[in-house]
This record gives structure tokens, C-alpha cells and sequence, in this order.
């Protein structure tokens, strides 16, 4: 019987302990388990766009780590066939020439004047030569005059310009048949020539242009025969046209090396047949550039064989790996921080964040692949792997940052072909990350986090080069980008944070130690307008910061909270013991229940207020939380003893209770407790301390008690290391002092003053109308 009684004890001690488990493990919600497959559908989409583009961290020179054959019969480019065509393409591109006419206006204004001048003074030949000198023309005034008596001066003047002209549009080259900055010329030796008549520019025979000498004798020539009467002048022509008869052809290498790209692009490809068995790359033999090529085509070639089958499995299998790390990252977050996996917003935060990493690693591929911008062996250093755990941590904490770098290494390392080395390399970042961003409260501590990161990587590229027989140079070369791609990295997780914070409605610690600055103008209106609440929010944030910090929660948090938790009392500072003229106490005149309304009251205009200066979420808990549904017991106790004396029913407890609600976390638990021992210790009478340690032990059993810390998740550990830390700081702040001696040759009167530097404590009682101890 005893042996049946004790299996039926065990049994309901097993079905207990199981009930206690399940109820205090808790379950996903359906709508974040929706958001994470979305988040996993959306992650596969991104892994099949693009994905004919396949990556390799190999590099034109690198040994080969492994071989590899094509397993069917493909086509590839033939890159040095190509090359060959492109540049023979480019060579027989004629390089393209200006004429200049600078000089060519030049001459004609000469000219113009020169023979302006035969015609105004033709009496006076001293003049004319006299002008000549001037206008630098070494023609003389005779011969000058000679030939324009042998014609008509205007007939001359148009001949001249008609023919110089004519000359200078064919183009004139030096003595030895090259001009300033003449290229290499096509084997067809033809040039394009841009003039007046042409500006797109004509097909020129280079060989046939002339030079200065050549083109000032056939424009003398042609100006002859068409003014015979010119002839005798021969010598007199070409003495007056030699100056301006100069090479005048100008390259245009822009306009050359356009014509020469877009003629390199017009070639077709040259293509090369590969067969089935072909050897692709040979183990530990240098990788060139043709075999690349050939590997990117074998991998478009078997996406194009691929069966309607085929490709449904390879889907099913990616989707797999897919959906199994978000179970992974579901699984940590779980474990770790089960009240983040109740919320909506860290799965989409963790999701925005890994979907914004794989489309860089898509892009980061395609650029080296297809763009050519940047070197293939440098994507996986530049993939921003590092950016998700980074601002995860900064945003939730360092157990969100770790699910979210686990996640988003799984899903770019199945981006990179299933990348062993990139889920290494995520890893190592994740971790370095999440360590360098624990303790972030400044902007400038983002930087030194990309430091770290960057240096991890940068020894890890290292060891990937010392393990693949690199040379030197590229090993340099990869770790300099490796530490680049870490502060590249922290610049960009200062643009991501504020937009996460402000679309999540999300605090951090950078954002909080902003709100600590005492100019905030809440800050400095309580300064002026309730000095005693300002005094006593500076006292409860020294003493929660402590506590705080011993137990390792988040000291910034509690202290910022403290600055701001009585902001309330701005709207009636006066109501409010440490304001109150101790000579003048407004509740003197109000009934206990009105001065409970006008006291609780200070929570909700806290509130009001925080939302009116666009306080964030946790400062506005904190002013809901801070006296959670705590008993205002001095007015009751008055309230109790006006009832006793009239003869009335006695009051309602809950009518004197604060709205709530209690305490949420540890943080919110402490931010009570430091609140109600400051006030209370500044009714203590003789502040020694025992006093002092039991004033703390008698708050925090009330609280309790009073099952206000009920919800911060506290343990009895936890609340003894508190205690020991308010003890601790009070004692520090209430010590007593020394007195001073007294001087015995001051008067009578003076000797019997007390020391107005120390006052006796015992002379001024306080009492908190907004906490549950009175003293």
C-alpha cells in the first residue's frame, strides 16, 4: 500500500513539474512564425536571382586547389581569339584629327590689313613699309606694291583667302610627314579628318596630305593660274604666304579611343568547344583567366541542361537549408532571449538585416563577374556579413546579435555555393561583433567595433593565403581589404541604426546616453521649476546606477530612466514634499483623497509629458513603472484617522494605491527600490549604519510584500547583492561630519550658533507623499 502511494506521489510530482515547465516556457506566436517563413520564401528569391552567375575565389596565377572536368559538352569564349579580333578591331580604327584655325583667322586679318593698307596709301611707299614692320610682315613694300598693281586689290585679296583656306582644309603636316601627338595609323595608313566642311569628320589618306613646304607651293601655284597676271610675282606670293602655311592637324584621343571601344565592342566573340571529360583546371597548376571563363560557362551550361525535375530538387534542397538555419536562428533567440521571440519586430529586424547582406553579396558577385569592377578573390572579404550581427547587437542585445550573425551565415554562405570558408569567415566576424559590441555607448565605439572586425578579417584572409600558396602581394592585397571592408562596415551600421531605432521604435544605449545630457531642456525645467525633484532624480539615479551595474543589468538604462522618471511633478511642483516650504504645505488644506489624486497624478502628466518631448518607449515605462501599484500610506493613515474621528466607514486601500503598472525587468525593479530608499532616507534621524541598513531591508521586504517586484525577474541572490549596493552608497552619502572646533574668542552669542555648514539632521523631518515609507 505504501509502495502504490508513494508511485501515485511521484506521478502527480512528475505531471506538476511538467506543468510548471510548459507554462513557463512560451510559445512562438503564430504571426511570428508566419513572418519568418515570408522571411525564408523572400531569402530563397533573392538566392535564385541571378544565380547563373557563379562565384570562385579563385585568381588568374593561384594554384588550383582541386581539379575539375566538364561532365558535357559546352561552348565558351575564347578569350585570347577574342582578344586578338578586338584589338585588330581597334587597330584599324583610323585615329580622328581637327584642323585648327586659330591661325588661319589669324593670317586673314594680316592680310586684310596688309592690303588695306596698299589701298589708303599707295602714294607713300616709306609708309607702307613702315606698316609692314609693324605688322611683322617681311614681304617688302616694293614687291608688295608690284603685285598688287599687276590686279585688282580686292580681286587679289579673295584669291589669297580663297586659295590659304582651300590649303588649310586639306590639313598640313611637318616636313617629315608626322604631326604633334600622331598615333600608331591603321594598315590602311587612312586618318579622319574633322574640318568646316566635315565636322563628324572624312576619310583622309594620311600619305596625301602635305606638308608646310609642299602646301605653300601648290597654293602659290593654284593662286597663278587662276590670276595669270600673277606670275611674275612668284617670289613675292610666297614670301608674304610662308607665314601662314603651318602644320595645323590636331589629335583627338578621346574621340579616338570611343571609336576604338565601340569597334571592340562590335566583334563577336570568338567561340571554343569544350567537351565532355575536358579537363577545366588542374590541381595545384596556375589558374589563368581562360579557365575561369570556362568555369562560369560549364556552370551556365548545366543550369541550362537542367531538368524540370532537376531544378525542382535543387530548389526543395536550398529551400531546405534555408528554412533549417531560420529554425537554428528561432532556436537560439528561444533559448536565449524567449521574450524578443513574442515580438514581430525582431524577426523582421533580424530578416530586413540578412535579406540586405545577401543582396550585397549578390551584387558584390555580379560586379565581379559581369562588371569587372572589382577582383573576384575580393568578394568574400567585402560581403558586409559582419553589418547584421553589428547592429543587431546595438539594437537588442548581444544574444539577438549572435541568432542574427548565425542566420545570416548560414544564408550567404548557401549564396557563395554552399562556402565552407564563408561560413568560417561569418562566424569569426559574428563573434568578434558581438564582443566588440557589448559595451557600446558612444558613436565613435561603432568605429573601434570595425576595427576588430576589420583586423579578424584581415587574419583570417591571411591564413586563407598561407594555406593556398599566395604570393605575397595578394596576401597584402587581401588583408588591407579585409580592414578597409571592417570600418566600411561600422560606417554603414551608423546609417542602418537610426532607421531601424526609428522604424522599430527601438532604444539603444548610443541613443540613450544622448538623452543623459543634462541640457535637455525636461532636464533643465526641473532644475528650475522643482530643484528637490531635480535633486532627488540625480540621488536615485547614483544609487540605481550602482545597483544596476552589480548585477549585471543595464546601468545606462536605469540611470537615463531616473533623470526622467518624475518629470510628472512639473505640472505641480509644489505638491510635492521635497518642493514644499516646510512652512506652507498645501495638503494642509486638501482632504487625504484629493492630495492621493494630485500625488498619483504625477504619473500620468509623466507620461503626457514624455510623449509631448518625444521621449522613447523604455523612459516612458519607467515614469509608468516606477511606483508600479505601491500604497501611498501617509494619506491613508490620515485618511483612516479622519474616518476614526467622524465616525465614518474606514477608506478603501486600492483608493490609495498608485495606477500601475508594477515592474516589468530588472531594471524598471530597481528603479522602485532606489526611488522610495532615497526619499525615505532623508527622513532618517541619526543615519548610522545600522539605521541605514535597515531602513533598505524594511523598503524591499514591503515591496515584497506587497508582490511589487513580482515581474522583474529578481532572484533573492540578485536583490541581496541590490541592498548591498544601496547600503554601500548611502552610507557614503549620508556620513556624518566632524565637528569644527570652536573658537573661544568669538562673543557668546556667536559660541552658541550652530554650525550652519552641518546641520543636525534631526532638525528637518521629511516625508515622501509619493512612496509607501513615512517616517
Amino acid at each position: 500500500m505504501s509502495i502504490e502511494i508513494s508511485k501515485a506521489r511521484k506521478k502527480r510530482t512528475k505531471a506538476s513539474s511538467s506543468k510548471k515547465r510548459k507554462k513557463s516556457a512560451p510559445a512562438i506566436p503564430a504571426l511570428n512564425i508566419i513572418l519568418a517563413i515570408i522571411i525564408g520564401l523572400v531569402a530563397l528569391g533573392v538566392l535564385y536571382t541571378g544565380r547563373a552567375i557563379q562565384h570562385t575565389d579563385l585568381v588568374p596565377g593561384q594554384l588550383a586547389p582541386t581539379s575539375q572536368t566538364a561532365t558535357l559538352d559546352f561552348e565558351c569564349m575564347d578569350l585570347a581569339a577574342t582578344e586578338l579580333q578586338r584589338n585588330n578591331a581597334a587597330d584599324n580604327v583610323r585615329p580622328v584629327y581637327s584642323i585648327d584655325y586659330k591661325s588661319l583667322l589669324t593670317a586673314e586679318r594680316t592680310l586684310n590689313k596688309v592690303f588695306d593698307q596698299l589701298v589708303s596709301q599707295a602714294s607713300s611707299s616709306n609708309s607702307v613699309q613702315d606698316a609692314l614692320e609693324i605688322m611683322d610682315v617681311d614681304t617688302p613694300a616694293e614687291q608688295l606694291e608690284q603685285l598688287a598693281a599687276a590686279a585688282e586689290v580686292e580681286t587679289i585679296r579673295e584669291t589669297l583667302r580663297d586659295h590659304l583656306e582651300q590649303a588649310w582644309n586639306i590639313g598640313i603636316i611637318t616636313r617629315n610627314g608626322e604631326s604633334s601627338g600622331l598615333v600608331k595609323l591603321p594598315p590602311s595608313r587612312q586618318i579622319l579628318l574633322r574640318n568646316k566642311q566635315f565636322s563628324d569628320g572624312k576619310n583622309s589618306d594620311y600619305d596625301s596630305l602635305l606638308s608646310a613646304e609642299l602646301a605653300l607651293a601648290r597654293t602659290v601655284r593654284d593662286i597663278m593660274e587662276s590670276l595669270p597676271a600673277l606670275r611674275p610675282h612668284h617670289k613675292a606670293l610666297t614670301t608674304l604666304l610662308r607665314p601662314y602655311i603651318q602644320p595645323n592637324l590636331i589629335f583627338e584621343p578621346a574621340l579616338t579611343e570611343e571609336a576604338r571601344t565601340k569597334a571592340r565592342e562590335a566583334v563577336e566573340p570568338s567561340i571554343m568547344k569544350v567537351r565532355t571529360g575536358d579537363s577545366i583546371i588542374e590541381m595545384n597548376l596556375p589558374v589563368d583567366e581562360q579557365s575561369l571563363a570556362i568555369l562560369q560557362a560549364h556552370r551556365e551550361a548545366l543550369i541550362q541542361e537542367q531538368t524540370q525535375a532537376e531544378t525542382v530538387q535543387e530548389l526543395l534542397s536550398n529551400a531546405a537549408l534555408i528554412f533549417t538555419g531560420l529554425f537554428v536562428f528561432l532556436s537560439i533567440l528561444y533559448l536565449l532571449e524567449p521574450k524578443l521571440i513574442q515580438k514581430p519586430s525582431p524577426i523582421l529586424i533580424a530578416g530586413a538585416l540578412s535579406i540586405l547582406v545577401m543582396l550585397a553579396a549578390k551584387g558584390l558577385i555580379y560586379a565581379a563577374s559581369n562588371g569587372q569592377l572589382i577582383s573576384p578573390s575580393a568578394v568574400t572579404l567585402l560581403i558586409p556579413i559582419a553589418i547584421a550581427p553589428l547592429t543587431a547587437s546595438i539594437l537588442l542585445g548581444s544574444s539577438f546579435g549572435l541568432a542574427v550573425g548565425v542566420w545570416t551565415t548560414f544564408v550567404v554562405a548557401i549564396t557563395m555555393e554552399n562556402s565552407f570558408n564563408i561560413f568560417i569567415q561569418g562566424m569569426v566576424v559574428t563573434m568578434t561583433a558581438i564582443l566588440c559590441s557589448r559595451a557600446i555607448h558612444k558613436r565613435s565605439n561603432v568605429f573601434r567595433a570595425g576595427l576588430w572586425i576589420g583586423a579578424a578579417q584581415a587574419i583570417l584572409a591571411i591564413l586563407v593565403c598561407v594555406l593556398t600558396d599566395c604570393h605575397y602581394g595578394f596576401t597584402f592585397t587581401q588583408a588591407g581589404t579585409a580592414f578597409v571592408s571592417g570600418m566600411v562596415l561600422a560606417a554603414a551600421a551608423l546609417v542602418l541604426i537610426p532607421a531601424f531605432e526609428l522604424t522599430f521604435r527601438i532604444t539603444t544605449d548610443i541613443s540613450l546616453l544622448e538623452l543623459s545630457d543634462m541640457s535637455h531642456p525636461l532636464l533643465e525645467r526641473m532644475a528650475l521649476e522643482a530643484p528637490g525633484t531635480y535633486h532627488h532624480s540625480l540621488m536615485v539615479a547614483n544609487l540605481a546606477q550602482s545597483a544596476a551595474a552589480e548585477i549585471g543589468a543595464n546601468d545606462l538604462l536605469v540611470r537615463v530612466c531616473a533623470y526622467y522618471h518624475d518629470i510628472g511633478k512639473l505640472s505641480k511642483p509644489e505638491f510635492f514634499i521635497e518642493n514644499i516650504n516646510q512652512t506652507n504645505n498645501p495638503h494642509d488644506d486638501l482632504s487625504p483623497s484629493m492630495s492621493t489624486l494630485v500625488i498619483t497624478s504625477h504619473v500620468k502628466e509623466g507620461v503626457s509629458m514624455a510623449s509631448r518631448y518625444k521621449l522613447p518607449e523604455p523612459i516612458v515605462e519607467a515614469i509608468k513603472q516606477h511606483h508600479g501599484t505601491s500604497l501611498i500610506s501617509y494619506f491613508l493613515h490620515r485618511a483612516k484617522t479622519i474616518a476614526q474621528e467622524e465616525g465614518s466607514e474606514p477608506p478603501k486601500e486600492e483608493d490609495f494605491r498608485y495606477p500601475g503598472p508594477r515592474p516589468s525587468s530588472a531594471e524598471m525593479g530597481i528603479l522602485m527600490m532606489a526611488d522610495s530608499i532615497e526619499a525615505a532616507s532623508r527622513s532618517i534621524e541619526k543615519p548610522s549604519p545600522s539605521n541605514i541598513e535597515n531602513m533598505v531591508n524594511d523598503i524591499v521586504n514591503e515591496k515584497l510584500q506587497d508582490r511589487q517586484l513580482n515581474h522583474c525577474d529578481l532572484t533573492f541572490e540578485q536583490l541581496a547583492s541590490i541592498k548591498k549596493s544601496f547600503i554601500f552608497n548611502l552610507n557614503n552619502m549620508l556620513h556624518g561630519r566632524i565637528p569644527y572646533p570652536k573658537d573661544e574668542n568669538r562673543n557668546n552669542k556667536s559660541s552658541t550658533l550652530h554650525d550652519t555648514a552641518n546641520p543636525d539632521p534631526a532638525e528637518t523631518q521629511f516625508v515622501d507623499f509619493g512612496t509607501s515609507s513615512t517616517s
